[in-house]
């Protein structure tokens, strides 16, 4: 019981409460990407012309870093963002574009967008007047005195800000508009205050738009998202369109997080540092197919032999594992710990640990 309560007490410090999960740092991490953000907002149509990853600047200096080393050293200490993505692109005029990841409807979202986007107005103000202030040592001529008890010419103006959510859920069945969420009659007042959700849902894009983006990775994202409901969908598209470009390890893996695709999340865990574009999906997805077909005929004839005889398969295909490390991990898992907790606790080659523990249910 004590090793049991050592263990439980190291996953507490391992997962503290109020922290991200394992899916918004994968969506961090997919997102501050210049290429990826550039691609998806672009995805939009919302400017008149295309934003290019080189003219963004990133605006949080906090989650500055792309390594999922650095995320999860930052999630331990129960750090959050104030937005989930901010950048600032500078090409024919100056906007400030903010993302918010969602993988369910968020009611809360309409006023929280509103509060981020009108926070941020108020900043740029406050900036206007800061400057202002140490720029007029006496009243400039030709100013009126309200403007000089402000510190804010009425010429003065502020960058545009945007938003947009990329919802990788199936229906968003919540307000859309700060609008959406004040329940009095149209009729009865002369106009609602405003403020949209710009919602960027895959489900709703066609496979064309989808191909159409200019990241390799974020046309492989969306496009499995879109079908991670159906199975035979995804492996059409895959077959159909992933055969033309490769991918990077990192994007199948955040890709397998966030859509539950087990097979992509466990194949690229230990590359999913690496950014270069190198895999091909469809191949990879047919070594998965021809794995998992392999494992299902063993479980069949397995499940044909007389029960007398699991023991000696568990035997059998522990064999040169450590037996006290093979009990241990079992009694871990038993115990509900996770195989990639037990892994990093242990230092135990997650391959291993899930080896073992696959043996034990046979």
């Amino acid at each position: 019981m004590k090793l049991i309560e050592t263990i439980q007490n190291k996953i507490k410090a391992l997962h503290p409460p109020g922290t991200s999960c394992d899916k918004d740092i994968a969506m961090a991490v997919l997102m501050r990407d210049p290429d990826n953000f550039a691609s998806l907002i672009n995805a939009t149509d919302f400017f008149a012309e295309k934003i290019l990853p080189e003219d963004l600047v990133e605006r949080d200096s906090r989650l500055a870093s792309l390594r999922f080393a650095d995320m999860e050293k930052m999630k331990k200490k129960g750090q959050t963002l104030y937005r989930d993505v901010y950048k600032t692109w500078y090409g024919r005029y100056t906007f400030h574009v903010g993302l918010e990841n969602a993988s369910d409807g968020d009611p809360t979202l309409a006023v929280r967008n509103l509060n981020y986007d009108s926070t941020d107005y108020h900043m740029q103000t406050a900036a206007k007047q800061k400057e202002n202030r140490k720029k007029w040592e006496k009243k400039p001529e030709g100013l009126t005195n309200q403007e000089w008890l402000r510190k804010l010419e009425n010429k003065d103006s502020l960058d545009m800000v945007f938003t947009a959510v990329l919802f990788t859920g199936e229906v968003w069945d919540c307000a859309t508009d700060i609008k959406d969420m004040i329940r009095v009659p149209d009729d009865y007042v002369k106009r609602k205050p405003t403020w949209p959700l710009e919602i960027i849902n895959p489900h709703e894009m066609s496979d064309e738009k989808i191909l159409a983006m200019e990241s390799n990775d974020m046309k492989f994202f969306m496009g499995v998202v879109k079908y991670s409901k159906d199975s035979e969908a995804m492996k059409n598209f895959i077959n159909t369109y992933c055969n033309t470009f490769t991918v990077s390890p990192e994007i199948a893996y955040i890709t397998g997080v966030v859509t539950n695709t087990k097979w992509l999340e466990e194949k690229y865990r230990w590359q999913r540092e690496e950014r270069e574009e190198s895999e091909n999906m469809c191949l990879a997805f047919e070594e998965w197919e021809r794995k998992a077909r392999k494992e299902g005929e063993t479980t069949g004839i397995a499940k044909g032999k007389a029960e007398g005889k699991a023991e000696g398969r568990v035997e059998g295909k522990t064999e040169g594992i450590n037996e006290e490390r093979a009990r241990n991990v079992l009694s871990m898992h038993g115990n509900g710990v996770s195989a990639e907790d037990i892994s990093h606790l242990c230092n135990i080659p997650y391959e291993e640990v899930r080896d073992i523990i696959s043996s034990s249910r046979s």
